[in-house]
């Protein structure tokens, strides 16, 4: 498969959206197809999903065609838990996070009353962290194959590279400057 960075007998390693077709078996979803999977899922409060289908508006504003095939995937299962301080220092393993986002667990933890508002800095950080939920996951389809969809490889340190272009893409989707 061309569009996938690394193909094992096992595991698929997707970086690029031409790939979404295969793996997800559709591509360029809708706006309409994503409230329609944040309207399904119980584990995502009103404001959030709120938050949610706005930021999808803007960035298809900023961009548009760009393809939400890898939030549309993450939103069937997405939690977002609000939690305590000290559940977050659990969560995190760290004092000062006010959201995180857990691959692994494709569950956003965000504490309890930060600010949603656009002019918010706590904006950039949960839009931060829900730019990772868009853009990164793993799954096993039905064929055993397990499937790593993901803008860098660890091997290479595109860690950096990515939580730098995620940080600018959402300071525009701020628009404040």
């Amino acid at each position: 498969i061309e569009y996938v960075n690394k193909v094992y007998r096992d595991s698929i390693y997707v970086r690029d959206s031409n790939a979404y077709e295969e793996v997800y078996g559709y591509s360029n979803v809708t706006i309409e197809q994503i409230e329609s999977a944040l309207n399904s899922n119980t584990k995502i409060n009103n404001d959030y999903k709120q938050f949610i289908i706005q930021y999808v508006r803007d960035w298809n504003r900023l961009y548009p065609g760009s393809d939400f095939s890898t939030l549309y995937h993450n939103l069937s299962t997405l939690e977002i838990k609000v939690c305590t301080k000290d559940e977050m220092a659990r969560y995190t393993l760290s004092t000062t996070s006010l959201a995180c986002y857990k691959k692994s667990e494709n569950t956003i933890y965000v504490l309890d009353g930060i600010d949603l508002s656009r002019e918010s800095s706590d904006y950039i950080i949960v839009a931060h962290e829900l730019t990772h939920c868009a853009r990164n996951t793993i799954f096993e389809r039905e064929d055993g194959k397990k499937i790593f969809v993901s803008f860098f490889d660890d091997m290479n340190m595109g860690m950096y590279i990515e939580e730098a272009l995620i940080t600018d893409f959402c300071y525009e989707l701020q628009g404040l400057g």
